[in-house]
């Protein structure tokens, strides 16, 4: 069984059924769990979909729900404290500036829950980290 991750560029269109990657998001993400594949979300990412959809389109109550929804299709994943001061150590020595760190965080997080893949409509943001991460688009 393979532990894998999803961000929240693939949940919130999961959450949303009028986003235009509603269904190729939820295919992926279905089609993964049913092959047995453990998921793990980074509590970031969880926190990032409540905060969209509340911000856009959600009550905040409904938007709770949502995320709990996605929360217990796997695990989710949080830093230690002691892992922000070493992300900010790795960000410095790879040129790491802005938001970027927030995706660096997220990839950190999942990888040391023992994820192999990220799951993500936003490659680019993922790819250019150097965690071991493989990358996939739904």
């Amino acid at each position: 069984m393979t532990r894998f991750a999803v961000d929240s560029s693939v949940l919130v269109p999961v959450a949303v059924p009028s986003h235009e990657f509603h269904g190729r998001a939820t295919s992926a993400l279905d089609a993964l769990l049913e092959q047995g594949n453990d998921l793990v979300i980074a509590a970031h990412s969880l926190l990032e979909v409540y905060a969209f959809l509340t911000r856009k389109r959600f009550r905040p109550v409904v938007a709770e729900q949502t995320v709990t929804d996605f929360a217990s299709l796997g695990s989710v994943a949080a830093p230690q404290p002691q892992d922000y001061l070493n992300l900010i150590r790795r960000a410095g020595s790879q040129a790491l500036a802005g938001g970027g760190v927030y995706d660096a965080l997220i990839a950190a997080t999942v990888v040391s829950a023992g994820a192999t893949f990220i799951l993500t409509l936003n490659p680019r943001h993922f790819e250019r980290l150097d965690f071991g991460l493989d990358v996939r688009v739904p």
